[in-house]
């Protein structure tokens, strides 16, 4: 069978500072170096860039503009939401971690109301 690859690059320059808890504002500084490796990517093949924890909408707005291919978002709990997104022009959105901890706590609910 013939199935297609779509290389997905991550860009981790986000990742660390919102692990760590960095102030919201902070992701526009880190936007021309996420930018240079997504770039780097794309040179080498790549088919979409996934800058991972990307949130903040400025920092966003910046990334699309100059990213030369489909951009992949996890959808962030303090994140733009999906309508916003798409009119960044986000070609796919991923939600990583954050389905299965509201799934979790969805379930955790109802065990709740099953013990009371």
């Amino acid at each position: 069978m013939d199935y297609p690859l779509v290389i997905n690059a991550r860009v981790d320059n986000f990742l660390s500072p919102y692990i760590a808890g960095a102030d919201i504002g902070t992701q526009v500084e880190l936007v021309p170096e996420a930018l240079e490796r997504a770039n780097a990517y794309l040179e080498a093949g790549a088919d979409c860039v996934y800058p991972i924890a990307l949130c903040e909408p400025e920092a966003l707005a910046m990334f699309m503009s100059k990213t030369r291919a489909p951009v992949n978002i996890t959808r962030m709990p303090n994140g733009p939401a999906l309508p916003e997104l798409q009119s960044y022009g986000v070609a796919r959105v991923s939600w990583a971690i954050f389905l299965y901890q509201a799934s979790i706590a969805r379930f955790e609910d109802q065990l709740r109301e099953l013990r009371g």
